[in-house]
């Protein structure tokens, strides 16, 4: 039976799980913990490149900077089984890996999801930092539906702070601290991180990984907070104001829903202001009651968008 060992924050409607083996030689000093440690580290990244040979397009320097943060991708994972022969440490993982975000730093997205402004990535200072770090913000900013890479509007700038914690020689590992403050139009938000890997870098990636979710929400709701729900199929027209309604009035975390308008093919567009995430909303959609209108959630298309119909 597998042990989760590892988790950055609540695995996302996005997630699916990648298998991967790594090997490490134990020295004649006959320790296991650092081979062992070093074997685990290359079964996460060869699940990371499972999930990665799954991906279409996209160019080799931003795979290359994926597989750099490797930690910080496959921080979800469960061990299937460990052990050694003596001369060499095998583990194998299953790892939880976010799918959706991985395909948007691959290829490149940088356009929000329809009905969603976000601003353009602005300025990045760092402190401290290590380089491949650095280099790869943006993209964690684009894949978290956090910023643009080009756009209109006020631009998003990022500073960032680094601190080593050092080793902690018990466990064999590397601390480190990072801080991130994320300032647009209305106001800055600050999170923090801290975690700890096989070496200084890995931890600083973890570490970063940690203080964009301490962020992200609070960010969103200085973005707006809106979300947008797509309804295709959208008869009986009364069924549309019924929902509008009934998550206005229902909903815990939604202070707001309107129309906000009707695309080509007939779907309505709902905008819904409130503190939710799109996973969280559309978790309570799922539980909500309407008379005469029986809403199903289809599909979490972005940070800020949800697809649903009418169920017959």
């Amino acid at each position: 039976m597998g042990v989760l060992l590892g988790s950055a924050g609540p695995i996302t409607a996005f997630a699916a799980p990648y298998v991967g083996a790594g090997e490490a030689p134990i020295g004649e000093s006959g320790d296991r913990t650092g081979p062992r440690k070093q074997a685990l580290e290359r079964a996460r990244r060869a699940a990371l490149e499972a999930a990665l040979a799954e991906v279409e397009g996209g160019d080799a320097g931003r795979r290359e900077r994926v597989l750099k943060a490797a930690s910080a991708w496959t921080s979800a994972y469960r061990i299937l089984g460990q052990g050694d022969d003596g001369a060499t440490a095998k583990v194998e993982v299953e790892v939880e890996i976010d799918v959706a975000r991985l395909e948007k730093v691959v290829q490149g997205a940088s356009a929000a999801p329809a009905g969603v402004r976000l601003p353009p990535i602005g300025r990045i200072t760092h402190q401290g930092c290590p380089e491949a770090l650095v280099a790869g913000v943006d993209d964690l900013l684009i894949a978290r539906g956090l910023a643009v890479a080009q756009g209109e509007g006020p631009a998003l700038d990022v500073a960032l702070r680094c601190e080593a914690i050092g080793q902690v020689p018990q466990a064999r590992a590397w601390g480190a601290q990072v801080s991130v403050v994320v300032g647009a139009v209305g106001g800055a938000e600050e999170g923090r991180g801290v975690a700890f890997a096989g070496d200084p870098d890995a931890a600083a990636q973890e570490a970063l990984g940690e203080a964009l979710s301490e962020v992200g929400e609070a960010l969103h709701r200085l973005q707006g907070g809106a979300i947008t729900l797509r309804i295709a199929s959208p008869w009986p027209a009364a069924g549309i104001r019924r929902v509008e309604r009934a998550i206005g009035s229902s909903v815990v975390g939604v202070r707001a829903a309107s129309v906000r308008g009707i695309e080509g093919d007939g779907a309505v567009l709902l905008r819904i202001d409130g503190t939710l995430s799109a996973d969280d909303l559309a978790t309570r959609l799922a539980a909500l009651q309407i008379p005469g209108a029986h809403l199903r959630v289809i599909g979490v298309d972005g940070p800020r968008l949800l697809s649903a119909t009418f169920a017959p």
